[in-house]
């Protein structure tokens, strides 16, 4: 699921962007494995699924996707779809964990997309050591 859904990521909404798409990554990363140490979550790996799910269906939000052939979801709810799946599973710590997804990809979200539409400034502008690491296509 994630190299699905960073593969899109990468090759359309981060086009010719990758340093940026790889700091937003580890940022999230980074955020993920503070909150597994606060809450006690034993591996950040599915909220970083999740996070990065919630990324891909913020910037699509015109797709819609199947699920188990059985419901369609446009891509804004599949998260949240995920997340309840979760919980009706019965799975309170799965549900945790899609949770912090959801709310570190919000926070992503928010800080490189909307944010600098607002204020003008941007956050979550790759620094020049990680620019450095990739050569400029032309």
């Amino acid at each position: 699921i994630v190299y699905v859904y960073c593969r899109r990521l990468e090759e359309h909404f981060y086009f010719r962007r990758t340093a940026e798409f790889l700091f937003v990554l580890l940022i999230g990363a980074s955020a993920l494995i503070g909150f597994t140490f606060v809450l006690d979550m034993p591996f950040p790996s599915g909220s970083f699924v999740i996070m990065v799910l919630y990324l891909w269906s913020r910037r699509y939000p015109d797709e819609r996707l199947s699920i188990y052939g059985i419901f369609t979801v446009s891509a804004p709810y599949l998260a949240y779809f995920m997340l309840f799946l979760a919980y009706m599973m019965g799975s309170t710590q799965g549900a945790l964990i899609d949770l912090v997804g959801i709310f570190v990809g919000h926070c992503l979200w928010f800080f490189s997309d909307v944010f600098p539409l607002i204020s003008g400034v941007d956050f979550m502008k790759a620094p020049r050591f990680i620019t450095g690491f990739f050569v400029p296509q032309q």
